[in-house]
């Protein structure tokens, strides 16, 4: 990414709580963790989708049409998002909103 892409200064992440690590895979990757909030999604069938398809235009997005076609199945739930940052260019620290917080523990 440094090299092609050399406007990018990092790379933000999220994590939900649905697998019960908070972002483990993101801890092993020298990612910083910035925080968490709730966050609602929508289950239909198999498939978990984010809140934001519900106001997404059904036009631009298949998956948006098809969840709001279909709300009345699915299931709505809520939960928590861990935000990871990984820094390529640390120099632009200074500029992230969010206090940097120690790693969410999935085993306490």
């Amino acid at each position: 990414i440094r090299s092609k892409f050399p406007k990018i200064k990092w790379i933000q992440s999220f994590a939900d709580e649905r697998c019960g690590g908070f972002g483990i895979v993101y801890q092993a990757a020298n990612f910083e963790f910035y925080g968490e909030h709730k966050a609602v999604f929508w289950t239909l069938g198999d498939e978990i989708y984010h809140n934001s398809l519900m106001t997404r235009n059904p036009k631009l997005s298949k998956s948006a049409a098809f969840l709001q076609h279909h709300k009345e199945a699915a299931t709505c739930c809520e939960l928590r998002q861990f935000r990871y940052i990984y820094w390529i260019d640390r120099k632009w620290m200074g500029r992230v909103l969010h206090d940097k917080k120690p790693y969410p523990k999935h085993y306490l």
